[in-house]
């Protein structure tokens, strides 16, 4: 039975944890020995039912012992990175290091370096690289490009994320590929229902839903709120419905009163767990991010029957259809953010005909089936050159 650890920096559950999660909990993976390496303190997103029934193990790596481990390992020749040490416990036959962020190798050229000098062959899951992004120094990347470049394979979650990637490295590495961020299929099917039983309404108070961690550095929830302050929106039927989480909520009310947006319009919440009730309360999905990976809330929307106004970035583009599954905005700018919401309002008659096309696109590009067949088939012959 081959032996996979996944490592994640991430000390608390969040949605970059989702391509790994949902993997290793499909039953498909059964037979695959699952170990989920995550920092001293930290935690995911999957509980310990969930690890139970699908037999995953978690450990952890960092924290006071390491530190005293890394002391002690100078005199006595023991491996002093803790991931590594950590890793060597595992001894896997492979080892996915789930990126949120392509900023995060920079934590992993000792664990990376343990890997090939062992033969351990590892994939870089990659979710998100920011549009502009570029490595701080020469150094910084000729060490990430070592990094990825002893890479058997590096996943992005979009196409423009790829793009993104290659121009940080200055490098079109032959080692990139495309990876699915799905969803699940109890979710799809819900979703199903809902898309065919309430379409979005075409009378009545308009209910736009804006479903992302509340970040406005990356989700661009403030650039929203000024497109919702035009002098046409007062005249006009409307609710918005921030759904988030993260540690910017209180920053996100204080939003609404700065940009003058009344109060009785905006109602912010943290996310909670009943998301397919929240889509359907809803008629529009808004995402004026500024920068993204695969948005995942947005391709869960939209498989519930939502069309969708979003900004030309990330993988939202290949959600967001301009005149088909919704309207994309030209630029992050918040004047074409404001204008591809004003085209929203003016074609509410065609929101069940996008509505139908959006999830259309999401049940059939983002079901996890046919995507994690395609990754246990590469889990199992990378696992053999071990």
């Amino acid at each position: 039975m081959p032996r996979l650890a996944v490592v994640e920096f991430q000390r608390s559950a969040a949605g970059s944890q989702n391509l790994w999660a949902y993997a290793l909990t499909d039953p498909l993976f059964a037979g695959v020995e699952k170990h989920v390496l995550v920092p001293a303190g930290g935690e995911t997103r999957l509980s310990a039912g969930e690890c139970r029934t699908a037999g995953i193990r978690i450990h952890q790596f960092g924290g006071r012992i390491a530190r005293a481990t890394q002391f002690l390992a100078t005199t006595v020749g023991m491996e002093r990175d803790p991931l590594s040490r950590s890793l060597a416990t595992v001894d896997p036959d492979l080892v996915w290091f789930n990126l949120a962020g392509i900023g995060e190798i920079g934590w992993i050229d000792a664990a990376a370096a343990w890997c090939r000098a062992r033969r351990v062959p590892y994939w870089l899951i990659v979710q998100h690289v920011h549009e502009e992004f570029f490595f701080m120094t020469g150094a910084h990347l000729v060490k990430a490009r070592e990094v990825a470049g002893g890479a058997l394979r590096v996943l992005t979650v979009s196409g423009r994320n790829r793009a993104s990637l290659a121009a940080a490295f200055a490098e079109r590495m032959t080692n990139v590929e495309s990876a699915v961020n799905g969803i699940p299929k109890p979710f799809l099917d819900a979703a199903a229902k809902i898309a065919a039983d309430r379409p979005p309404r075409t009378e009545g108070t308009a209910r736009f839903i804006s479903p992302a961690r509340f970040d406005p550095a990356y989700k661009g929830q403030h650039l929203l709120l000024e497109a919702f302050t035009g002098a046409e929106w007062r005249a006009r039927d409307w609710h918005l419905s921030l759904v988030g989480g993260g540690t910017h909520e209180d920053l996100t009310r204080r939003l609404v009163g700065y940009f003058g947006v009344p109060s009785e319009r905006v109602t912010v919440a943290p996310r909670t767990k009943d998301m397919l009730g929240a889509f359907a309360a809803s008629d529009v999905i808004v995402m004026p991010s500024l920068s993204e990976g695969s948005p995942f809330a947005l391709a869960e929307g939209m498989a519930c029957g939502r069309p969708a106004m979003g900004t030309p970035v990330g993988g939202i583009d290949e959600l967001v259809r301009d005149g088909v599954t919704g309207w994309l905005a030209h630029s992050t700018e918040p004047v074409d953010i404001a204008a591809a919401l004003d085209r929203c309002w003016h074609d509410r008659a065609l929101w069940p005909q996008y509505g139908r096309a959006a999830h259309d696109l999401a049940a059939s590009a983002y079901d996890l089936e046919p995507a994690h067949r395609l990754l246990l088939a590469h889990v199992l012959s990378d696992a053999r050159r071990h």
